[in-house]
């Protein structure tokens, strides 16, 4: 059956209808799928900085707790030293009070004069023995601050020797130490590397050494460990090949002071510069320490660097 004219057109138009109907639908679940998205990446951001500000509270309250541990430790030390002063102090006015009650006693004897004498004679001898434990206490903290390894002993039969930088607050590299130690040992000298603390060379004594100021390397007893300590001062100048743009230059000056701990000792003292070559610059810095302390080596009279395998 044909369709009419008027029913063709409403059929159209409902098609019309229908199509805006499913279009309103598309666009609208479109913006409900972007808007969805958008807020998944927020929450995501969100989580994450959340996990960045936990990590850094973590970080921060491990930081507070190792500061705390070692202030407490470090209050733990002052009352220990407190208390030894307090004991010693005690132990000196007992003895005092034992002492003016004998020469009470002498006094009514009528032996006053030889007991006063007396008296006085044990009451030094007492308060020299005080002296004498404080001064061995505060020593004993005093070594135990600088002198890390108290164990190693100076042997007669060999040559004992401690590396180390002279550079204020600052200790040499344990590869260029070894460098050192390695080629000492092939010439029967025992060399050490972990003699002295951190504290060493953040107070200043390593440089005092260097510059030849013993006033208080005095206290540390160093012939006890070692037969000399060598300190060692470096300048280092990196510089690019022109020629080969790959190759690192490295320029190196060493100053070696080798310093005797006996009174009887003689010091003495080295400067070289060397030159190494790499494609980093540790690389080349390590070439050039191997061939500095290499031409120190071969300036010292009984030490000669060992042949290359």
């Amino acid at each position: 059956m044909p369709i009419s004219t008027r029913n063709a057109r409403q059929l159209i138009e409902n098609c019309l209808w229908n199509f805006r109907w499913f279009l309103a639908a598309g666009i609208l679940i479109v913006a409900v799928g972007v808007l969805g998205f958008a807020w998944v990446r927020g929450r995501a951001a969100a989580a994450e900085n959340l996990a960045l500000q936990v990590k850094a509270d973590i970080k921060m309250r491990e930081t507070i707790e190792k500061d705390a541990a070692d202030a407490v430790r470090a209050e733990i030390m002052e009352r220990e030293r407190q208390a030894i002063v307090v004991a010693e102090s005690c132990r000196v006015r007992e003895a005092e009070e034992r002492m003016v009650a004998l020469a009470k006693r002498n006094d009514e004897d009528r032996k006053s004069a030889k007991q006063h004498k007396l008296v006085t004679q044990a009451l030094e001898a007492e308060k020299r023995r005080n002296a004498d434990r404080q001064e061995a206490v505060e020593l004993r903290q005093y070594i135990d601050r600088y002198i890390a390894s108290p164990g190693i002993t100076n042997k007669l039969a060999t040559k004992d020797v401690a590396i180390c930088s002279a550079e204020l607050g600052k200790r040499m590299d344990r590869e260029q130490v070894e460098t050192w130690a390695n080629l000492l040992r092939t010439n029967g000298v025992n060399a050490t590397l972990d003699l002295f603390t951190e504290h060493f060379f953040k107070d200043g004594l390593s440089s005092d050494l260097f510059r030849g100021v013993r006033t208080r390397i005095v206290r540390l007893e160093l012939g006890k460990h070692v037969d000399e300590v060598w300190l060692a001062e470096s300048e280092v100048r990196y510089s690019s090949d022109q020629q080969f743009k790959d190759v690192i230059s490295t320029r190196l000056k060493i100053t070696l002071h080798c310093i005797s701990v006996h009174p009887d000792g003689r010091d003495s003292s080295y400067v070289v510069t060397a030159v190494g070559a790499g494609f980093s610059n540790d690389q080349s810095l390590s070439a050039a320490w191997e061939a500095g302390v290499k031409e120190i080596f071969n300036r010292m009279p009984g030490i000669k660097p060992s042949p290359k395998p």
